[in-house]
């Protein structure tokens, strides 16, 4: 735990709809940590207008120049559908927070794992590699994906996708409604 509040403490998350930012706020106010501070636009735009104060899957600063586009992004998304059909020749990984995951979409075909744990996501990555298989991910919404990006582009990754929309779009697709907080 930080003692001294003589420097901000600056938390942010996947954007305008994502809560997880105030959240860890308010955890730490209840901490009595002061000077602290929400960024409202997202890790995306943090990493972008602050790169040398931003961190992106353990590496500050951050290479603004290895920032995804958005073009580039939409480049690597399928509808729920496609990307249904590729698991079976892929790796599938669940990135979705352990309080959004209440069920696999997929059973016996994907792996949990939480974007915090970067070794973790690395040994996927290598797997795909080795394998020579496309890495397809999910999320519960298809907002964290996006800067997970990043981290693929940067390991040399260049055969992954992501679920546009991510579980909530499987499962309207599939007729099952599900009410996901946004993240």
């Amino acid at each position: 735990m930080r003692t001294s509040n003589d420097k901000a403490l600056v938390f942010y998350c996947n954007g305008k709809t994502c809560h997880k930012s105030y959240d860890a706020a308010r955890k730490a106010q209840a901490l009595r940590v002061k000077n602290i501070y929400c960024y409202d636009a997202g890790v995306a735009d943090w990493a972008k207008a602050s790169p040398e104060r931003a961190t992106l899957f353990g590496v500050s600063p951050v290479k603004t120049e290895n920032l995804i586009s958005r073009d580039r992004f939409k480049e690597h998304l399928l509808e729920p559908a496609e990307f249904e059909s590729k698991i079976s020749a892929a790796i599938v990984l669940d990135v979705r927070d352990r309080s959004q995951r209440d069920s696999p979409l997929f059973p016996f075909r994907e792996q949990h794992v939480q974007m915090e744990e970067t070794a973790r996501i690395d040994t996927f990555i290598d797997q795909a590699r080795r394998e020579k298989k496309a890495l397809l991910v999910y999320d519960a919404v298809g907002r964290q994906v996006e800067w997970l990006q990043y981290h693929l582009e940067g390991r040399g990754l260049r055969d992954y996708y992501f679920m546009k929309g991510g579980a909530k779009a499987y499962l309207d697709m599939k007729g099952q409604k599900v009410a996901y907080k946004a993240k």
